[in-house]
């Protein structure tokens, strides 16, 4: 195990310890004893919408390198987000990787660097609920107070994407010129280093190919959008199961604070960061401790439980076994 897992480990095991440090776990049990768990039901198949939608925007990130079938997209996307829940480092995103390209015969380098691809639109999208909830939304009190240090941040946040972005998009127009200049930069660096940059970078390159073409960059930003609405969705369904009529910017708001949280170090499956992300963001509107820790408990399995299930029947299906998807994983990372 290398550094990075124990600094994961760490921060979920401290996290964790600050959220349950004074819990009356009787008023737990009663909160998520008392919820409507059919409710539970939808936000659990949620899960698979969820990545179907995944596996359908993959669809046409993945067309410039091979046409391939929307069950194998599914299946390999579900395989990498059940790793995600059980391996550490978000490995689950080489699994994938691995997983397509192992099936379709297609350079595992090249199908990761379409999942670059989708993390980065996952990003735009990611800010831009961010600055739609912190600068549109009626939002509780204790956000509002923090509401401009947070703008600034986003606005930081969207000059970056911007530059990422004209660099991409220079990439693909102009991907000679390009890599010639970045070949200056990175000549201070060992051969090897800069070696693997470029083959990446010719690689993300083709899988950006997508916006050369309209209807498939509209699709891909459609699904996006889809993707993160029915992920609000779930979440507010389970928000409702525990009796809390709050209004939908409640979810959107938690939404956004687990897309940071989740990008935090932590242990395998997000243990910790996960949880007090949701407890803080539902104390903004006055739910006490133990309520939100349900609700976040519950939360937390109805994302976790479907996808784990899922993934392993699909990873026997596929033929693979998890020692050889966590080895192909940690050599490819």
């Amino acid at each position: 195990m290398n550094w990075k897992f124990w600094v994961g480990i760490g921060v979920s095991l401290i996290l964790v310890f600050f959220l349950f440090r004074g819990v009356d776990y009787h008023k737990l049990w009663e909160a998520s004893s008392h919820a409507n768990i059919y409710l539970w039901i939808p936000a659990c198949l949620a899960q698979y919408l969820l990545m179907l939608i995944r596996a359908l925007r993959w669809q046409h990130l993945i067309r410039p390198l091979k046409e391939i079938g929307i069950w194998n997209l599914f299946s390999a996307t579900t395989i990498g987000f059940m790793s995600n829940n059980l391996l550490p480092a978000r490995m689950g995103e080489f699994v994938r990787a691995y997983v397509i390209g192992n099936r379709e015969d297609i350079s595992i380098t090249s199908s990761f660097a379409t999942i670059v691809v989708e993390r980065i639109f996952d990003i735009i999208a990611v800010l831009l609920l961010t600055m739609v909830v912190f600068l549109f939304l009626e939002l509780p009190s204790g956000v509002s107070e923090i509401k401009e240090t947070v703008r600034g941040g986003a606005y930081g946040l969207l000059v970056v994407i911007i530059i990422a972005l004209f660099f991409l998009v220079m990439l693909v127009m102009y991907r000679e010129t390009s890599l010639s200049i970045v070949r200056r930069v990175i000549k201070p660096f060992p051969e090897r280093v800069q070696e693997q940059l470029i083959l990446f970078l010719n690689s993300l390159a083709s899988g950006l190919e997508v916006v050369k073409g309209g209807r498939s960059l509209f699709m891909v930003s459609l699904y996006s959008v889809l993707n993160w609405f029915i992920s609000a969705l779930a979440i507010y369904i389970i928000i409702v199961s525990f009796g809390f009529l709050l209004p939908f910017s409640s979810a959107l708001l938690i939404l956004v604070m687990l897309a940071f949280a989740i990008s935090v170090p932590s242990s395998p499956g997000f243990v910790g960061p996960f949880h007090y992300a949701v407890y803080l963001g539902l104390s903004f509107y006055g739910i006490g401790k133990e309520e939100a820790i349900g609700i976040a408990i519950v939360m937390h399995l109805a994302q976790f439980v479907p996808l784990v299930v899922l993934g392993l029947f699909l990873l026997w299906r596929e033929k693979l076994s998890f020692g050889k998807i966590k080895g192909a994983a940690s050599a490819s990372a």
